[in-house]
């Protein structure tokens, strides 16, 4: 070996250098190839291993649960049959037959099991009525009659009662021939089997006693009433058809004809008939509070409901209804209304009662039922359209209302959480008319009684609710969008008046103030998170590069800056600190419209424009908010210019000079409503005015930094007006201090609070050390 190792490094040594080199490095490439095999051999058997012991611990967890929960008391169940099996062939052995051909007085045996087995047959009879005895007490005739046709008892009854006989029967046949060991065998069997069957018996009685038993068999008595109905029905027409002539087949159809056949029969009065007694059951619970039985006696009504309208969904028949043109009935309208009646009664009766968990589970059941309607997709319903949905949906307000009159407050505010689920599960092709706007006028009615309860955390939680509808439209794209946002914007616009008074009277809260949860940034479902969600869902149509992306950005924006535009312009706002709230969303909006303009999707620059020319309807609301109103609050006044000029010094960078004027404009324009309305009071103060008039001097440096004469000169205009510019004057004077407050935090490092304020921006502009301290 010595030698073979010696022989080959001569060999090695007898190359050159590259050569030697190369064979090194083939070598190395050897080795790693090999360790990278090695490592992947030694993975695909970690994993193969770790496989097969997961799958082993699978399955031995599920033979275990199976062993336990079905194996176990099914041979507890058969225990004493198995037990008489076992001893039947010990008694079969030829021992054991020679011994039994011995006993003597055999008959009296068979006499006393058969006694036995008697008794036991009298006590099935005395467990029988027990369950009757239950539903007449609790439930209604219906379910006696279903206990007293139980197919159990039948059985039970029917097998011990041969059993009975059979025993008495023995006596004969052993006097006739018949082996004495062979029948003492047999009626050692019976005897076991009896038992297990008494045993079996007491458990089946156990389960009719259980709450959901007899309800469950009531709802299922009617859906096969009403599948029995839909099937005689759907006979009748297919024999009706087929004697058609081919011209009268294509003029009708077998849904139309199941519909006539429906229309012309008085088939429906059976279910309505069993509905009322799923209700009875339902209003007797909720007299003796009993709150799970009245649950499941409201949910297998609404169970009913929805199965009957899916079973209807291809012959129903819509009509308008009498005296409305806009509102539609359906043939199956007896049935559901008889429903939506009940779930009334029952939650009225619960209202009375003061027990607020029974209408809310009505509420919830006919929530359920309208999103089934909403989802029905029957043959007679117009394309993009829920007709049926708005009649569970106005009994959910009828039941909200009587609650609320008798203050049980969790009724409202819980039946908004089921409103809102109604419309999270509306296809994104309904008409909004038929779900949506049912939806919100309910909302909106739930939230104006809290409102003038004085319980606005109550309103704030139905407020965000209708802004969560908003939010579900745009993300799911819905095609109408726009009139969902209006509908909810609308709404909001209503309650303000109401809102700044709450204010007054109660005094300002940063949190809990009534509307926060629609313009407050800490919620993620406020408006201007609204408008982040649409920028979110813009991308350019590659088929059509010549179509603006922005169109349904804009016209959305369209109508949520007029609702802005209409709160400026209607509303007082004063001290509220609701005009913080919508300060604050409307630059929350700005930096979106920037982030849009910096970094656009399409560089088509008439796109650009349109978009730019959509923001400054935003910025009209400064204006409009300060202008020509009764009182302005110094610090609203304050923060509204320095958002002006964080805007306008943002859209400065982008090249937006329209928008750059019309900041400009508005904070003197609320510079000089603030100084009108200070000077009426008495309350005028020249330091106040020059931080109002402060962002109009970053304009100004911000001009001479870029050389831009046209906007030094607007800016000189508007501080000419004020005296800040003429020397020797007060305003000066406390102008040219606010100056050097500014110029001295312009030479310290930036505060990590000046990121997100104009003055930040201005650092940026001016080239000035923008680190953090």
């Amino acid at each position: 070996m010595i030698d073979v190792i010696n022989k080959l490094k001569s060999i090695f040594n007898s190359f050159n250098s590259r050569v030697r080199e190369a064979l090194i490095r083939t070598l190395k490439n050897v080795i790693a190839g090999g360790k990278t095999f090695l490592g992947i051999v030694r993975g695909w058997v970690w994993k193969k291993t770790e496989s097969i012991t997961m799958s082993s611990i699978k399955s031995s967890h599920w033979l275990y649960y199976f062993f336990k929960r079905t194996t176990i008391p099914s041979i507890l169940s058969i225990l004493v049959s198995l037990a008489g099996v076992a001893g039947a062939v010990f008694l079969w052995q030829p021992s054991s037959l020679h011994f039994l051909a011995q006993i003597q007085n055999v008959d009296s045996i068979f006499l006393g099991i058969g006694g036995l087995i008697g008794t036991i047959l009298a006590l099935v009879l005395t467990l029988s009525i027990i369950p009757i005895q239950h539903a007449a007490d609790n439930l209604t005739q219906s379910i006696i009659h279903l206990y007293r046709e139980d197919r159990a008892t039948r059985c039970v009854f029917a097998i011990l009662s041969i059993s009975c006989v059979a025993s008495f029967f023995f006596v004969f046949l052993r006097q006739m021939g018949e082996s004495q060991p062979m029948l003492l065998i047999v009626q050692f069997l019976i005897l076991a089997f009896s038992l297990d069957l008494t045993r079996f018996y007491h458990r089946h009685i156990v389960n009719l006693l259980a709450v959901d038993r007899g309800i469950n068999k009531l709802r299922d008595k009617i859906r096969q009433q009403i599948n029995a109905i839909q099937g005689r029905i759907a006979f009748l027409s297919s024999v009706r058809f087929f004697f058609f002539s081919k011209e009268q087949k294509k003029s009708i159809t077998k849904g139309k004809l199941e519909a006539a056949l429906y229309g012309t029969s008085q088939l429906s009065n059976g279910p309505i008939a069993l509905i009322s007694e799923l209700a009875e059951i339902a209003l007797k619970a909720v007299s003796r509070n009993e709150i799970h039985r009245a649950n499941l006696a409201i949910n297998a009504l609404s169970d009913v409901a929805c199965h009957y309208a899916t079973v209807r969904r291809d012959n129903l028949i819509l009509f308008p209804e009498p005296g409305s043109f806009d509102v539609r009935g359906s043939d199956i309208g007896p049935v559901l209304t008889a429903v939506y009646e009940n779930y009334k009664d029952i939650s009225n009766s619960a209202v009375g009662m003061r027990n607020e968990v029974i209408p809310l589970h009505s509420i919830k059941a006919l929530a359920r039922i309208a999103i089934h309607l909403t989802n029905l997709k029957a043959g007679s319903f117009e394309e993009n359209s829920a007709p049926l949905t708005f009649m569970p949906i106005g009994y959910i307000e009828t039941c909200i209302d009587a609650a609320q009159r008798q203050r049980l407050d969790d009724v409202p505010f819980q039946g908004a959480n089921h409103l809102l689920d109604i419309a999270k599960n509306v296809p994104p092709d309904v008409d909004i008319a038929d779900v949506y706007f049912p939806v919100l006028n309910v909302l909106n009615k739930i939230s104006l009684a809290f409102l003038l309860g004085n319980k606005s955390a109550l309103l704030n939680g139905c407020i965000e609710k209708m802004m969560i509808i908003a939010h579900h439209a745009v993300a799911n794209k819905h095609f109408c969008m726009k009139e969902v946002i209006q509908n909810v914007l609308e709404k909001l616009q209503e309650f303000f008046p109401y809102t700044i008074s709450y204010e007054k009277l109660y005094g300002a809260k940063f949190l809990g103030e009534p509307l926060t949860p629609a313009y407050d940034l800490t919620n993620v479902y406020s408006t201007g998170y609204l408008v982040a969600r649409l920028k979110d869902s813009l991308e350019v149509d590659a088929e059509k590069p010549w179509a603006n992306p922005f169109n349904d950005f804009i016209d959305v924006n369209k109508v949520i800056w007029r609702h802005f535009y209409a709160l400026g312009e209607k509303i007082e706002f004063g001290d509220s600190f609701m005009l913080w709230h919508v300060l604050q969303t409307i630059k929350h909006i700005s930096k979106i419209f920037i982030e849009l303009l910096a970094n656009p999707i399409s560089k088509n620059e008439p796109f650009l424009s349109e978009l730019s020319q959509c923001f400054q309807w935003y910025c009209s609301f400064f204006w409009l908010a300060f202008n020509k109103k009764v009182s302005i609050n110094f610090r609203h006044a304050e923060e509204a210019t320095g958002i002006c000029a964080y805007i306008g010094l943002h859209f400065f960078k982008l090249g937006r000079e329209d928008v750059v004027k019309m900041c400009i404009d508005n904070i003197a324009s609320i510079s000089e409503s603030y100084r009108q309305i200070s000077n009426s009071g008495g309350q005028y103060n020249n330091f106040n005015m020059a931080d109002l008039l402060m962002p109009l001097w970053y304009f100004r440096l911000v001009g001479e930094k870029h050389g831009n004469a046209d906007m030094i000169k607007l800016v000189d205009a508007k501080l000419v007006k004020y005296d800040v510019l003429k020397s020797g004057t007060p305003e000066y004077d406390a102008f040219e201090n606010r100056k050097g407050h500014l110029e001295k935090e312009l030479d310290e490092r930036m505060h990590i609070s000046e990121i997100d304020k104009a003055i930040g921006v201005l650092r940026k502009l001016l080239g000035i050390n923008s680190q953090l301290e």
